[in-house]
């Protein structure tokens, strides 16, 4: 190739580096912290945590501009860049590193993460597989092949990753942290709880755990215990935030209805059962000659059409509820 237009390429690239580097400088360089923009958490900490956070990031893009070739400084970066939000500049970091080192595990899975982040699901996934392929099973690769998985939908699947990796890796809480989302995303809310607090419960485990357990308890209304929970691992106006934009989420027109809706069928179950007088005149008719009485098997009973349509209705909007509840706020391991 003609050495003029290497020589332009190579300019080209550093010029966006240096361009990357001034965006993450420029973010280490506010000490505000929104709801608004494209992490998927909630806030998570402090205006100082957050801008530690900044200025810890900047100083990676230092090191990796001055040594870019350097896999510690690329993989370290790329990391801060995706929890940062930065999805796009993490794959970019990645896509170049592996170019120097295409076996590093490592790189490939923080790489799949990345993708994951970016919304290449399926990109992620090979890739995930093939560093897999590289060496023996790791269970954060797995893990990574499951939150892909749920990303993309397929939960089933996804829920087989985690258990992979939870045999791998029985004492890690990062694993059973994202199984718990995964079932938040399926709208098992009481399966999703039980399996975050036993996450929670484990050594190790991080603040996003309490988190996630303080999301899915808000999802079931159950923002005391929620707001208790985050005011364990975040600040005061950090917990209070966080508190209203959940509610606020669960609090629009039918979404709350519908997520109290299972809660609301189990009081007119037990509503219904038969009083004491009742179960006697019923022992009554029964002791009637079979002739007398007409009998309708239940299954021929059919609710109304309507009433059937109302409570298909009335999943559909908790399930959309619930999953975009934890698709924006979830904290993923």
């Amino acid at each position: 190739m003609n050495p003029a237009i290497i020589n332009m390429r190579n300019a080209v690239h550093r010029a966006g580096l240096a361009a990357g580097l001034a965006a993450t400088l420029a973010l280490a360089g506010c000490n505000s912290q929104t709801l608004s923009g494209k992490s998927d958490s909630l806030v998570t900490g402090s205006v100082a945590a957050s801008s530690a956070a900044a200025t810890a990031r900047g100083d990676l893009a230092r090191a990796y501009l001055k040594n870019p070739n350097n896999r510690r400084n690329a993989l370290r970066y790329a990391r801060s860049l995706r929890i940062g939000g930065a999805h796009g500049q993490a794959v970019t970091v990645l896509t170049r590193a592996l170019k120097k080192h295409p076996r590093d595990r490592a790189l490939m899975g923080e790489y799949g993460k990345s993708l994951t982040a970016a919304g290449q699901y399926d990109k992620a996934l090979k890739t995930l597989n093939y560093a897999q392929s590289l060496g023996k099973p790791d269970w954060r690769l797995t893990s990574a092949e499951g939150v892909a998985l749920d990303k993309k939908g397929n939960h089933v699947e996804a829920r087989r990753k985690y258990a992979a990796a939870y045999a791998l890796a029985p004492k890690e809480p990062s694993i059973l942290n994202n199984l718990g989302l995964s079932y938040a995303l399926g709208s098992e809310l009481g399966k999703a709880e039980a399996t975050l607090r036993k996450a929670a419960a484990m050594p190790g485990a991080s603040s996003k755990v309490q988190q996630n357990l303080a999301l899915v308890l808000g999802l079931q209304g159950k923002f005391s215990e929620a707001e208790k929970l985050n005011a364990k691992v975040l600040p005061p106006s950090a917990v209070k935030t966080n508190m209203a934009t959940l509610r606020n989420m669960v609090t629009q027109p039918n979404t709350w209805m519908a997520l109290k809706s299972d809660k609301a069928k189990g009081k007119s179950r037990r509503a219904s059962k038969p009083t004491k007088r009742r179960s006697a005149r019923r022992i009554a008719r029964k002791s009637r000659p079979a002739t007398k009485r007409r009998i309708v098997p239940k299954q021929h009973i059919a609710k109304p059409a309507a009433v059937n349509e109302k409570n298909a209705k009335a999943r559909l909007v908790k399930a959309k509820a619930v999953k975009q509840a934890v698709r924006k706020l979830g904290l993923r391991s």
